[in-house]
């Protein structure tokens, strides 16, 4: 709300912002004035010496975007005090700023390829509700591995709004939509959880029978979840009913919109 005008450069060796880790070679600069963050162009390295870049620019038309990528994507997390339960992956995020509404909107999607997912809360409260303790017992161990994370989103007003956000692997896969209202991360979303979604592909490729009970690749084997409260206090329900659904994730676990 009383967010400050600021200006600075920076070329530091070593930052600390958080007890998940070390920034290294936090160079760059920023300026912003009282109501946005006019330019941007900030570097470093996390983890073991992965880079990362952050990037506000205007483009032709004069319209703010925003860029970030990182190639350690937990160490980026962890470092930046943002989330510590990623381990690896390569995390890209864009989007476009909407100043001319009564209240600036950022649009646009993160994307993380090829990370590993070890006990997170809430992921750990959604499947301790369930009877697929195989994949509870692999988050609490070596962890669920991903092959990508895609999630759509605006942020407004201290509210960021997921629409069709969806996780998948060798073991799981999941969709995803709702609020986190922030600072006090009050969250509120719901999605399908599919265990054994190599099984569920496999099962689609069954001549007849696996097109009748998927509906051309979604999944058999899922239920669905919903998430309300604050951070990893929040409280976590399932719909059992949910299980054996045929058809209804046509086109969500595969690597396009």
């Amino acid at each position: 709300e009383h967010f400050p005008a600021m200006q600075f450069k920076s070329d530091i060796a070593r930052l600390r912002l958080s007890k998940q880790g070390d920034i290294k070679n936090f160079k760059g600069d920023l300026y912003c004035t009282e109501k946005l963050c006019e330019r941007a162009n900030i570097t470093g390295s996390v983890g073991e010496g992965k880079e990362f870049n952050f990037r506000i620019l205007r483009n032709p038309k004069g319209k703010r975007q925003l860029s970030l990528r990182a190639y350690d994507a937990g160490a980026f997390l962890k470092a930046f005090g943002i989330y510590p339960n990623i381990e690896g992956g390569d995390l890209s995020l864009i989007g476009n700023y909407e100043d001319s509404a009564k209240d600036t909107v950022l649009s646009g999607r993160v994307i993380i390829d090829n990370y590993t997912v070890r006990k997170a809360p809430i992921l750990a409260k959604i499947l301790s509700l369930t009877s697929f303790t195989g994949v509870f017992d692999l988050l609490q161990g070596n962890g669920l591995t991903f092959t990508k994370l895609l999630a759509p989103f605006t942020l407004q007003n201290d509210i960021l709004t997921f629409r069709k956000a969806k996780a998948y692997g060798g073991s799981i896969g999941i969709t995803a939509g709702g609020t986190i209202e922030f600072p006090k991360q009050i969250i509120d979303i719901s999605g399908t959880v599919v265990p054994a979604y190599v099984v569920n592909k496999i099962l689609d490729k069954v001549p007849l029978v696996g097109a009748l009970l998927t509906g051309g690749g979604e999944g058999v084997f899922a239920f669905d979840y919903r998430v309300r409260g604050v951070e990893n206090e929040a409280e976590v329900s399932v719909n059992p009913l949910s299980i054996l659904k045929p058809g209804f994730l046509r086109g969500m676990f595969d690597g396009g919109e």
